[in-house]
């Protein structure tokens, strides 16, 4: 446009021969060079503006993990069967599959050392059983025994009226497999109340409070337990029986909260016995929840009882055994307390096999077996009836879809009672 604008302005006053060679340009060729400069101006202004804005658009994604500190990892804690103590790592974030940031903090195991036992999140060591921190707060339980054995049923529920305890899975039902096993074996072992009535005649446990000075105080607390002797004189001498052998870990260990008076389980364990008579063998209750109120003795003597949350029938403790841990127990039971067990053509051999959980012939069965327990596990007639009974897991562990751990809910009660020194010490 410029080249045409100046071509006319050069030609015109040729064309018209009265222009002289100085003559000044028309104000209308002035005008239209000035509007092609403006809009050339105005082109290029655009052009930039537009470059500019392409320039100042983000398409990087935002990074999910800007906003997390991660500096909030779990408290340390003691290991479940407390020969360890669990620390957590510097928190790292991750982003999962769907774009989502979480927090992850790794756990590190710090090792108690031989002998030694984790209470209160704290490694002690203890040089042996003789040395082992008993304390003062003391209950001594009368009840411990599986829910559900009652004939009378829940004219809601038509569950027997003294069902126990917690819904483990989150399905609205009581969870108690363990305690329908029992009402199920009743013809043959008798009462459960009866069976674990006798169990803690025999071997009295006593419930040792760590880590409240005031029972109404809300604090973190453990709760030790151990087998004793009992006295005349209504105390109990603490043994080294239900101790894991060659450690300071105790029979009972469970961990938990005390909100005026009410003990609430987090996690803990109970290794109860199985078998007749003075049997070594013992069964791991897996403690996931508990419930029940701890209140001192009258007397100012700081000793515990042990009882319910409202009109409950005692306090309530739930979790599971394994089908696995079950068998073993058994197996042990038959073996330490049965006068036949002669499976497998050994002493040695297990009554069930371990894998298969199929009970194994009788090699010789020429002896009569003086216990009805005893028979129930080395009598080829009732033996797989048995082992079919007890194999009913309901709780999936592992979440692999695969059944293999039996729920149970039990009814515990305590009184004050106080410990002797630890049988065999000085």
């Amino acid at each position: 446009m410029k080249q045409l604008l100046l071509s006319l302005s050069l030609l015109t006053p040729f064309a018209l021969g009265t222009a002289a060679c100085d003559s000044a340009p028309s104000k209308a060729t002035d005008a239209a060079v000035a509007d092609g400069a403006d809009a050339d101006t105005t082109d290029a202004s655009a052009e930039d503006a537009a470059a500019e804005d392409a320039t100042v658009v983000d398409t990087t994604a935002p990074d999910p993990c800007e906003a997390l500190t991660c500096d909030a990892p779990p408290a340390s804690h003691c290991e479940l069967h407390r020969a360890s103590r669990i620390a957590y790592e510097d928190g790292t974030c991750a982003v999962d599959d769907a774009g989502t940031a979480a927090c992850e903090y790794a756990a590190a195991a710090e090792s108690c050392g031989e002998g030694g036992v984790c209470i209160l999140d704290a490694c002690e060591t203890v040089p042996s059983l003789c040395d082992f921190p008993f304390g003062p707060r003391i209950s001594g339980l009368t009840l411990f025994t599986p829910g559900g054995q009652s004939t009378v049923t829940d004219p809601e529920t038509g569950e027997p009226d003294d069902q126990c305890c917690f819904d483990l899975d989150g399905d609205g039902t009581i969870d108690n497999g363990l305690g329908a096993i029992f009402k199920q074996l009743e013809p043959f072992v008798g009462r459960a109340e009866d069976y674990f009535g006798a169990m803690l005649a025999r071997d009295p446990m006593a419930i040792d409070l760590h880590g409240a000075e005031s029972l109404a105080d809300a604090r973190e607390v453990d709760l030790l337990g151990y087998f004793g002797y009992p006295n005349s004189n209504g105390t109990i001498t603490p043994l080294s029986r239900g101790f894991q052998p060659g450690t300071s870990l105790p029979p009972i260990a469970i961990a938990g909260q005390l909100v005026d008076t009410v003990f609430r389980a987090t996690n803990g364990y109970y290794r109860f016995i199985v078998g007749i008579d003075d049997s070594r063998v013992f069964v791991e209750l897996v403690i996931a929840r508990a419930a029940f109120v701890i209140t001192e003795a009258d007397d100012g003597s700081g000793q515990l009882a042990v009882g319910p949350v409202g009109e409950d029938r005692g306090g309530r403790v739930g979790g599971w055994v394994t089908v696995a841990n079950l068998v073993a127990g058994l197996n042990e039971s038959a073996r330490y307390d049965c006068v036949c067990t002669v499976f497998g053509g050994t002493e040695d051999a297990p009554v069930i096999d371990p894998v298969t959980y199929e009970c194994i012939p009788i090699v010789d069965r020429t002896c009569d077996e003086p216990s009805d327990f005893c028979k129930l596990q080395t009598d080829p007639l009732y033996c797989q009836a048995f082992v079919n009974l007890i194999n009913q897991p309901d709780v999936d562990l592992d979440g692999d879809g695969t059944l293999d751990a039996i729920s149970a809910g039990f009814w515990i009660t305590g009184e004050p009672t106080s410990l002797n020194t630890m049988q065999n010490c000085p």
